[in-house]
């Protein structure tokens, strides 16, 4: 086998519509003409390269493949494994030949379209959720987990290698309701380290050794004295070592009622041994009775998860679910009905009451140049200083695309000071670009407003 390497030379590339592929190993001199007319080689990974595909040959390193992927942002690339190892994660695996490579890019071919079809993914707390939805919707399969002993927890998840926290990630998507549950495995945790790589001795109940010997129970019948056996052979016959009368005849001087545990350390018998649970990461020993137990699931997508993937965020990770945990979140009917109330309240008896209105599409338009991470910190700012400056009396909610901040007994004069406060943060933390799209509602659009969004 002839083997060559990356030049300018061999690669060629053939504009957007080809496969962007990165080889590594050793390069088959055979695979350079069908490269060169189905892909763009590239050279090395790198973070403002968006990679397709990932060939995986002879003298390759999966994992650091794995790790450079992860670091790029290539989680979504095709893994195309040719080395005859067939990596967890490999969505194409076989041996370096023509008829597969051929199948394995017509793979990666595929998992690109599916991705085209989804939202980018953000840079921010939602990527890691985003990334595991992805992967999962762009494969038309489950996230499987397998036992896996060179990790600490015992379960690895192949689909999300590259992704950290994994069963944290998965939790939390299948607690948002973007992911089922089945029941997979349930396995011992160390009591000091958590790890699952626990192993189960039987130890003495007395001084925890292991060092335990099994002997046989002997009942004397006319003294009533039960021993382990061991205690009763001298010089190779039965004796009671209680009254010292030998022991001839199996049933009519003796039975042995079944077998106890002797601990070659202590000296100790028991009729049951206890369990333990040794760690091999940390050496720390859990008592059976003291164990706990951590239960892993397989994961299948529902109808929210492919709608987040579309939409490219995760529900209650926006504003709205940064919002909804506070104790003035009110839905937009019933924060119209106690809007409604207050004016009427307030045109009669000339109670104040304002209503603050943030626009959230006009704001995080204006610092779009931010990007993603930006309008990410925007949107805590927010919720930051809401949060700090609501009262228990106030009441807020979500509709349109607006945040509504309704405040009793609140002139429109004070109002002003929280939309104030809330536009100096943003500013500190944002910069001059960085510019609120709120207002006060004036009590001549009020109704207006309550029709709205109590529809």
């Amino acid at each position: 086998m002839d083997d060559l390497t990356l030049t300018d030379s061999n690669v060629a590339s053939q504009g957007n519509g080809c496969i962007r592929l990165i080889p590594l190993g050793e390069l088959p001199a055979r695979f350079c003409e069908m490269l060169a007319q189905e892909v763009e080689l590239v050279e090395e990974f790198r973070p403002s390269k968006v990679l397709d595909a990932v060939l995986l040959l002879p003298g390759a390193n999966a994992e650091q493949a794995i790790a450079e992927m992860a670091r790029t942002g290539n989680l979504l690339a095709a893994l195309l494994d040719l080395t005859g190892g067939n990596h967890p994660r490999a969505d194409h695996a076989g041996q370096a030949t023509l008829d597969s490579l051929a199948r394995g890019l017509e793979m990666a071919v595929r998992i690109r379209t599916a991705i085209g079809r989804l939202a980018p993914i953000p840079a921010n707390d939602d990527a890691g959720g985003l990334t595991a939805i992805a992967l999962a919707l762009t494969r038309d399969r489950s996230i499987e987990p397998r036992l896996n002993s060179t990790v600490a927890d015992f379960v690895s998840y192949p689909l999300l290698a590259g992704l950290k926290d994994q069963r944290s990630l998965l939790e939390g998507l299948a607690g948002a309701k973007l992911l089922k549950r089945r029941f997979f495995e349930r396995l011992h945790v160390c009591g000091e380290c958590q790890s699952a790589r626990a192993v189960p001795r039987e130890v003495c109940p007395q001084c925890g050794s292991s060092d335990l010997s099994e002997d046989t129970l002997v009942h004397h019948y006319k003294c009533g004295y039960q021993a382990p056996k061991s205690t009763f052979v001298t010089n190779d016959r039965l004796a009671c070592p209680k009254c010292d009368r030998q022991l001839r005849h199996y049933g009519v001087d003796y039975d042995t009622p079944g077998s106890v545990r002797v601990c070659q350390t202590c000296s100790a018998i028991s009729a049951e041994p206890e369990i333990s649970f040794l760690c091999i990461d940390c050496s720390a020993m859990t008592r059976g009775i003291d164990v706990r137990t951590r239960d892993w699931f397989c994961y299948d997508l529902t109808p929210l998860a492919e709608t987040a993937a579309a939409e490219g965020r995760l529900p209650g990770t926006g504003v709205e679910g940064l919002l909804n945990g506070l104790p003035g979140w009110r839905t937009p009917r019933d924060l119209a009905l106690m809007i409604d109330l207050a004016h009427r309240i307030g045109v009669r008896y000339g109670r104040p009451y304002a209503v603050l209105e943030i626009d959230l599409s006009a704001t995080e338009s204006g610092v779009a140049a931010l990007g993603e991470v930006g309008i990410a910190k925007l949107q805590r700012v927010m919720v930051d200083v809401i949060s700090e400056t609501v009262r228990d009396s106030d009441f807020l909610a979500t509709f349109d695309r607006k945040i509504l901040l309704f405040l009793p007994e609140t002139s429109h004069e004070n109002c002003h000071f929280l939309l104030n406060r809330l536009r100096a943060r943003v500013t500190k933390t944002l910069g001059d670009r960085a510019q609120i799209s709120a207002r006060i509602v004036p009590e001549a659009e009020i109704p207006i407003l309550v029709q709205q969004i109590s529809k």
